[in-house]
């Protein structure tokens, strides 16, 4: 007995839905939209909530989001009174059957994005509310800002408009609270940040707009990119312990530049041609490169010096023995005492004076090359130290 009251009660609802369906649909026109006996506009309340990010196309722009969304209006010409339909609270119909607000994507990628064209079921409610929860793939159009690259952060806003509408007809708005994340899986590549959700309109078109803000996941770009750059940065910088007479160094040297070329390749395919918001690290690498063909060029000097068989000229003798004084006497003033210099003066003059003839007597060019590859060692490490100093403490 009680489960033919059950079978006779389930029977009893679907035929009271399917009589409520037929009363709704009955002379209801799709083509009209609800509100038109009211005065003032249709009011239209959209949501979204974030499912995925497929991924964000730095070269091209785009924004891959899969999301969902909420969307709610009033039909006065789908109301009825639950009590004469077996007390039904609510009905789904589908979207095919109904009025639906026809929500485009302002900022595609190639194809137009058009919410009412999913096939999705609306669940109306007995005062006429509509609830619609479509879903799809959003393919944005972004502008990308790599000018912290790897270390950026990026943001976009998919815009709906109700295409064909003005303000006087539909008036879009949705809930000042961020894009939903209840169903957000995380990605692999972009750590999401936060979001929010805009209304207004541009002229007398009414749009709604969703925030997305995602932040690189620098470490793999780290490790694979930046670290190998100023690994060889360093190790260029040693060319020039390298003995001249080796006859690796000038190999050593175009086989760094050429290596630095490969980054700069490597780095051009993750960042868009956009000159609008260059990378520093495009900057970074150009500042490599250059000091990596500065290097290069003084490493010709210096076996160009240390190979040379013409005499040397007096004012590089002149120039080499006063440095040569230089340091023996700043060599002296750390050793001796304060009397014993004053008193020993004179004495020390002529011993500084002795050791310049001695040493502008056996000056050779392999010397001057000597303290060449010194000074270029010295002044390369100290502008390597400045550009990655510069460099990292403007971009972290």
């Amino acid at each position: 007995m009680a489960v033919f009251w059950i079978a006779t009660t389930d029977s009893s609802k679907t035929d009271s839905m399917k009589e409520l369906e037929k009363t709704l649909l009955t002379n209801y026109s799709k083509k009209f939209r609800p509100g038109l006996d009211y005065p003032g506009p249709l009011h239209v309340n959209m949501s979204a909530n974030l499912v995925n990010l497929n991924g964000i196309d730095a070269v091209k722009g785009v924004m891959s989001v899969v999301m969902s969304f909420e969307v709610t209006w009033k039909d006065e010409r789908l109301k009825w009174d639950p009590i004469q339909y077996d007390n039904i609270s609510y009905i789904h119909l589908p979207s095919d059957d109904v009025w639906i607000p026809p929500l485009i994507l302002t900022n595609p990628t190639e194809t137009i994005t058009n919410l009412a064209g999913i096939n999705f079921k609306v669940i109306v409610f007995p005062d006429g509310t509509i609830t619609w929860l479509p879903a799809e793939i959003i393919d944005a159009s972004c502008f990308i800002n790599s000018t912290m690259f790897p270390f950026d952060t990026q943001e976009c806003f998919p815009q709906f408009v109700p295409w064909g509408y003005t303000l006087a007809d539909i008036y879009v708005y949705t809930d000042a609270f961020p894009v939903g994340t209840s169903y957000y899986s995380e990605n692999g590549e972009w750590e999401y940040i936060t979001s929010t959700q805009n209304h207004g309109y541009h002229s007398t078109l009414p749009f709604v707009s969703f925030g997305l803000c995602f932040k690189r996941r620098h470490q793999y770009y780290l490790i694979n990119l930046i670290v190998p750059i100023v690994i060889v940065d360093v190790l260029n910088n040693m060319v020039f312990l390298l003995p001249c007479e080796s006859g690796e160094r000038i190999s050593f040297s175009i086989t760094v530049l050429l290596s630095y070329v490969v980054f700069l390749t490597m780095f051009t395919d993750f960042i868009p041609r956009n000159a609008l918001a260059m990378s520093l690290m495009c900057y970074y690498i150009i500042y490599v490169l250059v000091g990596s063909f500065m290097i290069a060029l003084a490493n010709i000097a210096s076996i160009r010096v240390y190979h040379a068989t013409r005499p040397i000229p007096t004012w590089l003798k002149y120039l080499f023995c006063r440095c040569s004084r230089n340091k023996i006497v700043a060599s002296d003033s750390v050793t001796g005492n304060e009397p014993e210099v004053l008193d020993t003066k004179a004495s020390k003059y002529k011993h500084n004076n002795n050791s310049n003839d001695n040493a502008g007597g056996d000056l050779s060019w392999m010397k001057i090359a000597s303290l060449l590859d010194k000074i270029f060692i010295c002044v390369f490490i100290i502008y390597n130290i400045t550009l990655n100093v510069y460099y990292f403490t403007h971009i972290i």
